[in-house]
């Protein structure tokens, strides 16, 4: 009996080894839960008492229909503690459908440990770290597949340094801790930067911009003023949406400028049009400290100062990651920003 606890045992593994190589939605990866947690459960009794769960004859009728009750109880008790991980919307967490999928799938894989199969039973297990709960568990996997954090986890591959995205990697809770840890300083650092932004609340555009572009809130400027997004001690950063905006934000900085979008007869108007969309916009972004603007589009990768001339990497590098914190949440409207790889958006000549 023991060997075919191991061949199962053996099994299972192999199983949830395939399993992990696939992507899963919550729904697919929810399912497979629910078909494994009886295995689990039985796995457990057999850590436990070194054999596989029986119905022992010499109980009493009331006692063997607690046993039975008992051990039915068993796969729930994995379910339900396997939920409890996993971070919830109704708790504030918004993880997709995939990465849901992802968390379920990574912790069934942990399963394979007998540690953490005792863990799940009693709360400790061989191998897992005493402050292992339930709540930490929790808190390392919102770390993980939130979308700000993800340029922290890094990973080296042919192409270069790129963002772990794989859980699967971290073969272990330990791991996966580690590298969270590791993340730590500079996420409380990028969370220290975003409350330092003062964004715009409203979709006026005009809101909140009469102090800083140095004109009276008035309804006819409307058209021509730039939409204020945010601004830090170093940063002012607006959407530019017509030629009248772009004037407004153009003729500003210590500078003037001589963008395309600020031109005359009809050359302005083409220039938005060519450059300019509702989720990819030009954004006009001004240094408080030297007065320097520039003028940003990331789905026709223009990257320009307001002498017209290219914006470097390392400057290029410094506003981007501005853009990304002054937008904070609205990111997602503006696909272009939010997929952008900061050491790829610019290159030596600033053209991207």
């Amino acid at each position: 009996m023991k060997l075919l606890f191991e061949s199962w045992r053996r099994y299972l593994n192999e199983e949830k080894e395939l399993l992990c190589e696939a992507q899963f939605s919550a729904e697919q990866a929810w399912a497979n839960v629910q078909k494994k947690a009886e295995k689990i459960a039985k796995m457990q009794y057999y850590d436990e008492h070194g054999k596989p769960w029986k119905l022992d004859d010499s109980l009493s009728p009331f006692q063997q229909s607690e046993a039975i009750r008992e051990n039915e109880r068993g796969p729930k008790r994995v379910l339900g503690r396997l939920k409890k991980i996993i971070p919830k919307k109704e708790d504030g967490y918004n993880l997709t459908s995939d990465q849901e999928g992802g968390a379920v799938m990574w912790l069934l894989k942990q399963t394979k440990s007998e540690g953490f199969r005792d863990w799940l039973r009693t709360g400790y297990g061989d191998g897992i770290p005493e402050w292992v709960d339930t709540e930490r568990l929790t808190q390392l996997l919102v770390t993980f597949f939130n979308p700000d954090y993800k340029k922290f986890f890094m990973t080296k591959t042919s192409g270069g340094r790129q963002p772990e995205l794989d859980i699967y990697k971290f073969e272990t809770i330990t791991k996966l801790y580690d590298a969270v840890h590791k993340a730590r300083d500079k996420i409380e650092a990028f969370e220290k930067q975003k409350k330092e932004w003062e964004r715009s609340e409203g979709e006026d555009p005009i809101a909140g911009t009469e102090q800083i572009l140095g004109h009276p809130k008035d309804p006819r400027l409307e058209k021509s003023s730039p939409e204020f997004v945010a601004a830090n001690a170093k940063w002012n950063i607006f959407i530019i949406k017509n030629v009248g905006a772009a004037k407004c934000f153009g003729r500003r900085g210590k500078q003037e400028a001589t963008w395309c979008t600020m031109g005359g007869r009809g050359v302005g108007a083409s220039a938005m049009r060519t450059y300019s969309a509702a989720n990819d916009p030009i954004f006009g972004i001004e240094n408080k400290n030297t007065g320097a603007i520039y003028q940003f589009n990331y789905g026709k990768t223009q990257f320009q100062g307001s002498d017209k001339g290219p914006v470097g990497p390392k400057l290029g590098k410094e506003i981007h990651r501005a853009l990304l914190l002054g937008l904070g949440g609205r990111v997602k409207q503006f696909p272009f920003v939010a997929k952008a790889d900061e050491d790829k958006i610019i290159d030596d000549d600033g053209r991207g």
